[in-house]
C-alpha cells in the first residue's frame, strides 16, 4: 500500500536531494584522492575546478527548488528544509577539500 501522507512530489524531491548530495560528495572525494595519489597533477587541479563550478550550479538549482517548494508546501516545510540543509552540507566539505589542496598539501607534502 502506498503512503498517502506525504505527496509524491515531496518524496521525489527528498530522494533527488539525497542523490545530488551523495554524487557531489563522492565525485569530489574521488577527485581529491586522485589528485593526492597521482602526485598533484595540474590536470586534476583543472578537473577539480571545473567540477566545483558544475557542482555549485547543480546544488544551487536543487537548493532553490527545495526552498521554493518549502514555501509552497507549508505543511512539509520542515522536511524540505532538512533536505536543503543536507545539500548545504556540501559547502563546508568543499571548503575543507580546497583547504587541503591549497594549504596543507603544498606545505606538508604527501600524506
Amino acid at each position: 500500500m502506498y503512503d498517502t501522507s506525504t505527496p509524491y512530489l515531496v518524496k521525489t524531491m527528498a530522494e533527488i536531494a539525497v542523490w545530488i548530495f551523495c554524487i557531489s560528495f563522492g565525485i569530489g572525494t574521488l577527485l581529491l584522492l586522485t589528485y593526492i595519489i597521482d602526485g598533484y597533477g595540474n590536470d586534476y587541479m583543472f578537473a577539480g575546478f571545473l567540477y566545483v563550478v558544475a557542482a555549485t550550479f547543480v546544488n544551487t538549482i536543487a537548493l532553490c527548488v527545495l526552498l521554493i517548494h518549502a514555501y509552497i508546501y507549508y505543511e512539509y516545510r520542515r522536511s524540505l528544509l532538512k533536505w536543503a540543509a543536507l545539500l548545504l552540507a556540501n559547502v563546508p566539505i568543499a571548503i575543507l577539500y580546497m583547504y587541503i589542496v591549497f594549504e596543507i598539501l603544498p606545505h606538508y607534502g604527501r600524506f
